[in-house]
């Protein structure tokens, strides 16, 4: 019987009992890997305890100075890392004077220990929420080609459009920017199945970095969100694309055509005209919206900016004021250097020359990220006042996918409004001026 057949696929990873029980047994072999008989116990937390301290400090300074991880990341986690690195050196320490029960205890200690570590770290980012995201499914829905032909034919056939979407995985290749992405996710939405195919508008869906195209439905449940909205609106939601940005899980782009490849081209006419051919997507001035989550968020937005002729709002979920690499030189690594092109890049100044009164952006961060609020509220006041429709809202979270999941679901109406598909909500629900 599969994993799935018995209804294990939606336990959460994050919450509730299995965290619960990881930290339960975690403790019990910690304990129980102790030389308490023998007296070793003393010689293992006296060595344990200052040897983890060294050596996660040592480590942590190494990262710092030489960028092994790549990103940003709270320092709990060294907390964590340290009692991985206590239950190797407690296991080490008592072998040879343990009794053959507490050297088990002291090896299951280890492995378990890691994986508490990777418990907590997951947690804190709820990136893959739910045993089926972790063992590797992208979506509740997901559908093969052959399938999405199958069920077209049977709409056709039955008039009666199907009770929730599908999630495709789609090579797109990039023929104008020479990108080399990783495959995209496209949703489509229970109307998508009419015939003949309507033409539905799209709203492209950005991830981070570190990141996969994935991320938007296996973490944030972007098609669970869609398939809520659709069945309050006749089956009738945005296709939603999640295209890559990065070309690899720590690749981190900015978005921009520069030395690391040219993903604005990439993402506004490669991934655009595939949605076009392939999903009879929308075309015209009022058939795209494109949002992200971290720095996706910020490519959502400078997206929008410089493409005003293509893009009608956007959604700007915990992102920067401008592009800004986790750790490196941004003019140089993203920009090659060319000033010029990073202020053509930059929100602030673009937003302090130009006007655009077609252009909607919503701005949603956690209370306690407190970067990302800063920073929405020093872009959206200079949105204002370039004509730009401003929705500025906060919630309780922090720069995780639980945010970005509940961001989404509270823009789509706006979202879907602003490209025409559905009536415009009312009232938003939060702060939106003109």
């Amino acid at each position: 019987m599969s994993l799935y057949a018995v209804g294990l696929d939606e336990v959460s990873i994050i919450d509730g009992l299995v965290p619960v029980v990881i930290y339960c047994l975690t403790a019990i072999a910690v304990v129980l890997g102790l030389g308490w008989r023998s007296g070793i116990w003393r010689r293992q937390v006296m060595i344990g305890i200052p040897g983890a301290v060294v050596i996660t400090a040592v480590g942590g300074v190494f990262d710092k100075s030489f960028n092994v991880v790549g990103y940003d990341y709270p320092s709990t986690f060294y907390v964590w890392v340290a009692v991985v690195v206590l239950c190797i050196v407690a296991a080490v320490v008592g072998w040879p004077g343990e009794r053959a029960g507490g050297r088990v205890a002291s090896l299951l200690a280890v492995p378990l220990s890691v994986i508490l570590m990777g418990q907590v770290v997951n947690a804190h980012y709820a990136y893959y929420p739910t045993i089926a995201a972790l063992s590797g499914k992208v979506s509740q829905n997901e559908a093969t080609a052959g399938a999405v032909e199958v069920k077209k034919v049977e709409v056709k056939n039955t008039r009666i459009l199907p009770p929730h979407g599908n999630v495709l995985e789609v090579p797109i290749p990039g023929p104008k920017s020479g990108f080399v992405a990783r495959n995209a996710y496209v949703y489509l939405p229970p109307a998508y199945f009419a015939d003949p195919t309507p033409e539905l508008p799209v709203i492209m869906m950005l991830h981070g970095s570190p990141g996969d195209p994935a991320n938007w439905t296996q973490g944030a449940t972007a098609d669970v969100t869609a398939d809520a909205f659709a069945a309050a609106n006749g089956g009738k939601v945005p296709i939603l694309v999640t295209p890559d940005i990065g070309g690899s899980t720590n690749g981190d782009t900015e978005c921009v055509d520069g030395p690391r490849g040219n993903v604005e081209t990439y993402l506004m006419t490669d991934v655009m005209d595939l949605m076009h051919s392939r999903f009879n997507a929308a075309t015209g001035p009022s058939s795209l919206a494109v949002v992200g989550l971290s720095t996706g968020g910020t490519c959502s937005l400078v997206l929008s900016l410089r493409n005003p002729d293509k893009v009608v709002a956007a959604g700007d979920y915990s992102g920067t004021v401008k592009p800004q690499l986790d750790s490196g030189d941004t003019l140089r690594e993203v920009f090659g250097g060319d000033q010029k092109a990073f202020d053509e890049h930059d929100p602030s100044k673009i937003l302090l020359k130009e006007q655009f009164s077609n252009l909607g952006i919503w701005f949603e961060s956690g209370v306690d990220d407190t970067s990302a609020i800063a920073a929405q509220n020093q872009v959206a006041a200079l949105a204002h006042k370039a004509g730009i429709e401003t929705c500025v809202g906060t919630m309780a979270g922090g720069h995780d996918f639980t945010t970005w999941s509940r961001s989404f679901a509270v823009s789509l109406p706006w979202l879907s409004g602003r490209l025409g598909l559905t009536p415009p909500p009312a009232p938003v629900p939060t702060e939106c001026t003109r």
